[in-house]
């Protein structure tokens, strides 16, 4: 097939805030600071979480006095998508702009918003999510982390896992139940609040997973056992957690992580396959890819009710179907970076933070 399949191909606008960001991600690659053919959701990388950070890449739709730039959505989609396409290392902050800030803005406090949303945009407050309890079941029925009100706030006892990254966040955005026990009977869909919980409080233990190689990389565990949290860590309403939750999550879903999380496994694979058949199934991968980038593009700016499942839904069947066909299209000799694309797409499939963050519907698995 040769060639390669970049950022200039797959979109003819050539603006200057994607040029600006073309220049500043080749000049970090240039300079070795991380691999591209790791992908972006590889370990994450505190130090261009504030690379980044500094020249107003993060929550740049934002309000600026929240930090952000007052940008547009669009803004927003050519931002994530250029980072995606370069295999830019984003779990560092992807949780927490994608999801924890956009809650914020919605249905935190102005005191919340001031506190947290400029650490965020600046790459310097990472968190992690504590939504599911899956040693269970991802329903949300199943949840057992209970908030206690105490005098001054709330005394929170629990297990959450898995946490992806718990071993580096600082904070982590907690779902946990309200209501006392007896009440939740009548209705376990009901009665639930989201928290955020600074991570170094006492009475907090974050466990690796077990046998874990890389446990900071890895979804991992957090126990609170009888953590007190001040009334002001409560975000909305003391039962209005799950809404909100399901409001944010709907909002991110079909972002371009959906679609784009292998584009440097394509791009790898686009310099390397020779052979017919192969050439013919990877073409369909990457026009399907070049599809949905339009596809995501073109709707940018649209209310994302409408469209943002359905690209949530052909991203995740793109991902499956390269799952499945990129191994057989490894050449014998594979090159080392083009073996470890491979494998840092399967730990992608792997850790998807909408899969973990979409309450009530089930957890599709790779």
């Amino acid at each position: 097939m040769g060639g390669s399949m970049g950022m200039a191909e797959a979109d003819a606008t050539d603006g200057p805030l994607r040029r600006d960001l073309r220049r500043f991600l080749a000049a970090e690659i240039g300079r070795g600071l991380w691999d591209p053919g790791a992908g972006s959701f590889g370990p994450g990388d505190a130090g261009f979480a504030t690379r980044l950070g500094a020249r107003g890449y993060i929550g740049t739709d934002w309000p600026r006095a929240c930090g952000g730039l007052g940008g547009s959505r669009l803004d927003r989609q050519v931002i994530a998508e250029e980072l995606l396409a370069h295999g830019a290392p984003l779990r560092a902050h992807w949780v927490a702009e994608r999801l924890v800030g956009p809650l914020l803005l919605g249905f935190g406090t102005p005191a919340q918003q001031q506190e947290l949303l400029p650490r965020i945009a600046a790459g310097r407050l990472g968190f992690c999510l504590g939504i599911e309890e899956a040693e269970r079941t991802a329903e949300p029925a199943a949840t057992e982390t209970r908030a206690l009100p105490v005098p001054g706030g709330w005394r929170i006892t629990g297990r959450k896992s898995p946490v992806a990254d718990a071993a580096e966040a600082q904070r982590m955005l907690l779902l946990a139940r309200t209501r006392a026990p007896e009440a939740v009977a009548a209705d376990r869909l009901a009665g639930f609040g989201l928290f955020l919980v600074d991570l170094a409080l006492p009475g907090i233990t974050r466990l690796p997973m077990a046998a874990a190689e890389e446990a900071a990389a890895l979804p991992g565990a957090v126990v609170l056992d009888g953590v007190f949290l001040a009334a002001d860590r409560l975000v909305g309403g003391a039962e209005d957690g799950l809404p909100a939750w399901k409001a944010v999550v709907e909002a991110a879903l079909g972002g371009p992580e959906c679609w784009m999380r292998d584009w440097p496994l394509l791009a790898g694979l686009a310099g390397v396959v020779a052979d017919p058949a192969a050439e013919a199934a990877l073409g369909r991968l990457v026009a399907e890819a070049f599809a949905l980038h339009q596809l995501g593009l073109d709707r940018a700016g649209e209310e994302p009710k409408r469209w943002r499942a359905a690209l949530a839904l052909l991203g995740a069947a793109q991902a499956a179907a390269l799952a499945e066909v990129a191994p057989r299209l490894l050449p014998e000799a594979a090159p080392p970076a083009l073996a470890g694309a491979l494998a840092a797409a399967q730990a992608a499939a792997a850790w998807n933070p909408w899969d973990a963050a979409r309450l009530g519907l089930r957890r599709p698995r790779p």
